[in-house]
C-alpha cells in the first residue's frame, strides 16, 4: 500500500507540459534566406523586417540552394548571394542590423557561374574564416571573411553532388554530406593547405555535431551517432515515420534535437533528448503538414524553433525546391509543444533560416 501511495505522489507531482500563452509573443529574431536572393533579419515577435538586404540591383537568377553560417557567440551571419551571374560573399550583423557584400569570388571558370555552385557554408570556431562548399567534386574554398580572398582551397575529386558541409570545432577536420549520385558522409582531416580522407559513412541527407559524434540523418526517421573513426556508436529515430527527413537542428547546449518533415513527404514535429537510450517525443504527427518544413532553427532560449516551410498545397505543385515565383512562410513552433506561434508569409520561398538574439 505504501508503495502504491508513493507512485501516486510521485505522477501527481511531475510537471505537466504547458501550453504556451497565445497573448505573449515569442522573442527573439531570424535570419532568412530568400530564393530570390534576398537576406532578411525578422523580428518574430512582430515581424517587422529590420534588415532587407540584396547584393546589388542586378537582374538575379533563382537561388535554389544556400546556407546560412556563423561562428557561435558571434553577430555576424554570412550567405553567399548572386550579384547578376557572380557570387558573392554577403554579411549581416545582427547586433548592429546592418549588412553588407564583402566581396565577389574570384574563382576559376568552373565554379564562377552562380551561387547555387555552394550548397554548403561554415565558419570556422578558431579562426571565422568562412568555408564555402562547392556542389561537385567536395571543392572547399576557405575565405576571409573581411574580404571575400580564397585563403586556401581542398578538392576531393570525389565527383559527387555536395549538399552540405561543416567543420570542427578545431578546424582540423571537414565534414561533406553528398546526395543525388551517392548519399553519405565523408570526412576530411586537414592539416595546411592540404586534405586527406578520414572516412566515409552512409547515409542520407544533413547531419549535426554533438560534443564528440556527428548525429547523422538516413532519410527516414532512423538515425545514426557517428565517432571520430567513423563508426556508427548507436542509432536513434525521429519517430517521424511518414517523412522523407533530411535536416535536424540541435538547442545551443547540443542537448536536444528537433526534426520535422519535408512537406512534400507528410510534415510532422518531433523532439529527441540526446540522453543516450532516450526515445524522441512526436509532438506533430507525421502526416500532419501543419506543421511541415526543409530547413529549421532552435531559438538561443531553446524555446521556440523556426521552420522554413513552403507550404503543402505549394509543394504539390511544385515540389519542395525553392522557387521565386511564390510566397514561403517562416513557421514559429514551440519546442515543447509543437504548438505553431506564428506563421509568417515571406515574398519568396525560403532557402535558409537562423535563430539569432
Amino acid at each position: 500500500m505504501a508503495r502504491w501511495i508513493a507512485i501516486v505522489a510521485i505522477l501527481v507531482g511531475a510537471p505537466a507540459i504547458q501550453a504556451p500563452d497565445r497573448n505573449v509573443p515569442p522573442k527573439g529574431r531570424v535570419v532568412v534566406l530568400l530564393a530570390e536572393g534576398r537576406l532578411q533579419l525578422i523580428d518574430v515577435a512582430s515581424g517587422d523586417k529590420a534588415v532587407d538586404f540584396v547584393a546589388s540591383g542586378v537582374k538575379r537568377h533563382a537561388l535554389q540552394y544556400g546556407r546560412l553560417a556563423r561562428a557561435e557567440g558571434t553577430d555576424e551571419v554570412f550567405a553567399i548571394l548572386p550579384d547578376g551571374t557572380v557570387p558573392v560573399l554577403v554579411s549581416l550583423n545582427v547586433g548592429t542590423g546592418s549588412a553588407r557584400s564583402v566581396g565577389r569570388l574570384k574563382l576559376d571558370q568552373f565554379l564562377a557561374r552562380s551561387s547555387d555552385q555552394f550548397w554548403g557554408l561554415a565558419v570556422g570556431q578558431q579562426t571565422g574564416w568562412v568555408y564555402a562548399f562547392s556542389h561537385v567534386d567536395a571543392t572547399v574554398l576557405v575565405l576571409n571573411p573581411k574580404t571575400a580572398e580564397v585563403l586556401t582551397r581542398f578538392a576531393a575529386g570525389s565527383g559527387e553532388t555536395v549538399m552540405a558541409g561543416a567543420v570542427s570545432p578545431d578546424e582540423r577536420r571537414i565534414f561533406v554530406t553528398y546526395h543525388g549520385h551517392a548519399t553519405g558522409i565523408e570526412a576530411f582531416d586537414v592539416e595546411g593547405g592540404s586534405s586527406r580522407p578520414a572516412f566515409y559513412v552512409p547515409s542520407h541527407g544533413n547531419f549535426a555535431q554533438l560534443e564528440n559524434t556527428l548525429l547523422a540523418t538516413t532519410g527516414g526517421p532512423e538515425l545514426i551517432e557517428i565517432n571520430r573513426a567513423g563508426e556508427t556508436v548507436r542509432s536513434r529515430s525521429s519517430l517521424l515515420t511518414q517523412s522523407h527527413q533530411m535536416e535536424l537542428a540541435l538547442s545551443r547546449d547540443r542537448k536536444t534535437a528537433y526534426f520535422t518533415g519535408s512537406c512534400s513527404y507528410g510534415g510532422g514535429f518531433s523532439r529527441l533528448d540526446m540522453t543516450p537510450g532516450a526515445t524522441a517525443s512526436v509532438l506533430v504527427p507525421s502526416g500532419d503538414t501543419s506543421v511541415c518544413g526543409e530547413r529549421l532553427s532552435v531559438s538561443a532560449g531553446g524555446t521556440w524553433v523556426a521552420i522554413a516551410s513552403v507550404g503543402f498545397t505549394n509543394a504539390i505543385e511544385g515540389g519542395s525546391i525553392p522557387r521565386t515565383d511564390r510566397p514561403g512562410r517562416i513557421l514559429i513552433v514551440d519546442a515543447a509543444t509543437g504548438a505553431i506561434l506564428r506563421d509568417m508569409p515571406t515574398t519568396t520561398d525560403v532557402v535558409d533560416v537562423l535563430a539569432v538574439k
